[in-house]
């Protein structure tokens, strides 16, 4: 069996050691590669000449073998040069690794020769890049494997945040034919299946596995966190408003702010307009006692890398922002983000309406239609970020316009700019809220309440085919439309026991959200204690 063939679908460990690190030694480095083969290491990467060979002399494993050396003329250090590709194949390495950044190289040597020479010795090429342009253009000089083991380590990737690199790796996996290894801040194994379902061809994890001061350290700040009371930011960012607070580990807001979206002036705005308002957060409370930073915002958002992959127009032009990344460099705080309806489900799930159930919905209602589903505590995100998008559940096929570009949504039946054309055309008199509204039916006014059944009536249709599909104990309602009265309730629950099949169209709950104004700020707080906790 040939080496590609070897390593395929398979985990590669990465056992190195830098001289201040405990295990810092050919021999420390060699019974960790053991270890790593008794675990099913499928191959090793090694750094020096010397490691390698106490390595090749312990394991029968492939060795991807590289020299790290600095030189004054050049940030390229890893396997620089002819001679240090020389020592790593003498050393026994199968594959040899080298940096194919488009960086200048020490002492004037191109990436082709280095390439040409590797062969020329009878090895094989692995290219580290950092981005898709060094990806190809190491393909075109005959490399042998591509990695992304560079991203975010040069200065045109800087600011990637803290996970692994799965849109470049997307990104390279589709545009190269050379097989793609997959390398960089893999910390679980979850991320490692989820490189492979991307297409990696192999993966790489090192510190995660081989460095036990890094997973030590890991465990002993989640202890420490969990000891101490602590503070998390909530922030949550929806089409209308930012609003922001800070959240005890029970779940109360201790403190909090909002401001208007700027949601028409571009991402930097908004992520402006956040970091103004969490630092006004954080005038109110010692910076040590904040645990971190937990962010619910609209689109569709890459959990692991805290960017958000699209979004509708309620936020232009939001879709593809690093927003995870920026706060935290803008911050100098841990950030962690997924949809502002997933966090809103999450905090009710611990802290409200739906706490203590096994499986849970909740439906936020607002500028758009969100939805998070929980299941034994854990947020359903799907394979492609898109699950719980429960606004976009079809009603019909031809109906109104929605803002995802399809029609017929259940958003655009229910949101709050449906409701208000819903009111322009049945009220006798202009309104500007869905406060006007539910004042007016209050009030009696009978083409008010109305809009309010027709809206409870298509809510509860969507709700329906939710239950219909998902069967939970509980569907919470959350946002400023949930509130609007009990004539809209009695639209849900017509259509509900209309269109559910039973037992559910009567035994599943359906509930007003325990947390209103603050629901998303108290979810995007259970990220921080999800992730100190785990």
């Amino acid at each position: 069996m040939d080496i590609k063939d070897a390593i395929a679908g398979q985990l590669i460990v990465s056992c190195q050691a830098l001289p201040d690190e405990p295990l810092f030694g050919s021999a420390h480095m060699a019974a960790m590669s053991r270890a790593a083969a008794e675990g099913g290491a499928a191959a090793i990467r090694a750094n020096t000449p010397a490691d390698i060979s106490a390595i090749r002399q312990a394991v029968a494993l492939p060795i991807i073998g590289l020299y790290k050396i600095d030189f004054p003329d050049s940030d390229i250090y890893i396997t620089p040069d002819l001679a240090s590709a020389q020592a790593v194949a003498e050393a026994g390495a199968d594959i040899i690794a080298i940096d194919a950044t488009a960086r200048p190289r020490p002492g004037g040597v191109t990436l082709a020769s280095l390439i040409n020479y590797i062969h020329d010795l009878g090895k094989l090429v692995l290219a580290d890049i950092s981005t898709l342009a060094e990806a190809l253009e190491a393909e075109r000089l005959g490399a042998d494997f591509i990695a992304t083991t560079m991203a975010g380590y040069t200065p045109d990737t800087a600011g990637l945040g803290e996970g692994p690199a799965f849109d470049l790796l997307a990104a390279v996996v589709a545009g190269v034919k050379k097989p793609v290894i997959a390398e960089g801040r893999i910390k679980t194994p979850a991320q490692a299946r989820q490189a492979l379902a991307l297409g990696a061809h192999a993966v790489v994890v090192g510190g995660a596995i081989t460095r036990p001061q890094h997973i030590t350290r890991a465990f002993a700040r989640a202890v420490q966190t969990a000891q101490s009371t602590g503070v998390a930011v909530g922030l949550d960012i929806g089409g209308t408003f930012i609003k922001a607070g800070l959240v005890n580990r029970q779940g109360q807001v201790l403190y909090a702010e909002q401001v208007p979206c700027p949601a028409t002036s571009g991402p930097p705005a908004i992520i402006e307009a956040a970091v103004t308002i969490i630092g006004r957060l954080l005038k109110q409370i010692s910076r040590d006692q904040i645990s971190g930073v937990g962010v619910g915002s609209a689109g569709q958002i890459d959990y692991q890398s805290g960017r958000v992959v699209s979004a509708t127009d309620n936020i232009p032009g939001w879709g593809g922002t690093p927003l995870g990344a920026e706060l935290s460099k803008r911050l100098g705080l841990p950030v962690l983000v997924d949809n502002d309806a997933n966090v809103a489900a999450l905090g009710e799930a611990i802290f409200g309406a739906a706490r203590g159930a096994a499986v849970s919905v909740t439906l936020t209602l607002g500028t758009g239609v969100g939805g998070g589903i929980v299941i034994n505590g854990n947020i359903l995100r799907g394979a492609h970020h898109i699950a719980g998008n429960l606004g976009h559940l079809k009603l019909s096929l031809d109906g109104p316009a929605c803002t995802c570009g399809q029609q017929g949504c259940l958003e655009s039946y229910v949101s709050s700019r449906a409701i208000l054309e819903r009111a322009a055309n049945l009220m006798d008199r202009p309104v500007n809220s869905i406060a006007d509204i539910a004042a007016a039916a209050q009030a009696g006014n009978q083409p008010a309440k109305e809009v309010l059944h027709q809206t409870g009536y298509y809510l509860g249709a969507g709700i329906s085919n939710i239950i219909n599909l998902v069967d939970p104990d509980i569907t919470v309602l959350a946002g400023g439309i949930a509130q609007s009265g009990q004539l809209l309730l009695q639209g849900v629950a017509e259509a509900v026991g209309q269109f559910t099949l039973p037992p559910a169209n009567k035994e599943s709950r359906i509930e007003l959200s325990s947390q209103s104004q603050y629901a998303g700020i108290i979810g995007s707080s259970c990220l921080v204690w999800e992730a100190v906790s785990s």
